[in-house]
């Protein structure tokens, strides 16, 4: 999965499979300023990003235009970004065993520097 330096949460109220072609091919279209991106779905109609943003200031134009914002608004999206840092090496986790009311599974976290 490789270091991530970025998190979306996104809802929204288009269909899953709808929202998940529009994140695949947005990713293909910004493929100059990440590295790698994986997605979780939450629910059937959200799920979370994380990627590894090479430069943040080129996502402006593909994600804020007219276009994408209308089509937004008429699918009922709405996201929340976070940028993220290494914690450092004060923990190291390979597995973290997690039951959710949704999920069930394994999460592999990694807390290295």
């Amino acid at each position: 999965m490789g270091q991530k330096n970025a998190c979306m949460r996104a809802t929204f109220k288009c269909t899953w499979a709808e929202m998940i072609a529009r994140l695949e091919h947005h990713m293909s279209t910004i493929s100059a300023v990440h590295t790698g991106w994986t997605v979780a779905k939450e629910s059937d109609h959200s799920f979370v990003v994380l990627a590894n943003i090479t430069d943040f200031s080129a996502l402006s134009e593909p994600m804020m235009n007219e276009e994408q914002v209308q089509r937004d608004k008429n699918n009922g999206a709405e996201y929340t970004a976070y940028t993220m840092q290494p914690m450092g090496g004060w923990a190291k986790v390979h597995a973290l065993r997690y039951e959710h009311k949704t999920l069930k599974g394994f999460v592999l976290c990694s807390f290295l520097q």
